[in-house]
C-alpha cells in the first residue's frame, strides 16, 4: 500500500508541475508580468528563472501537503 500511494505521489507531482507551467505560460497574468519585467530590462534569463522558481516553489509546496495528507490517511488506516 506504502508504495503504490508513493507512486500515486510522485504522479501528482508530475502532472500539478506539468499543470502549472502549462497555465503560466498561456495566462493573461503571465503575459502582462513578462511585459514588465521586459520594459524595466529584466534579462530573458532572469524572466525564466523567476518562472522556473515559483513553478518549482509550488510544485515542491504541494507535493509536501500531498504527502502530510496521505501520511495522515495511511496512520488513520493503521490505527482503525
Amino acid at each position: 500500500m506504502d508504495i503504490f500511494l508513493g507512486g500515486v505521489g510522485i504522479v501528482t507531482l508530475g502532472l500539478g508541475r506539468w499543470h502549472y507551467q502549462y497555465h503560466a505560460g498561456f495566462s493573461d497574468g503571465a503575459n502582462r508580468e513578462i511585459g514588465v519585467l521586459k520594459a524595466i530590462g529584466a534579462p530573458r534569463s532572469s524572466i525564466l528563472a523567476q518562472f522556473f522558481w515559483e513553478g518549482l516553489l509550488l510544485t515542491g509546496i504541494s507535493g509536501l501537503i500531498g504527502i502530510l495528507v496521505s501520511a495522515a490517511f495511511m496512520a488513520c488506516c493503521r490505527c482503525c
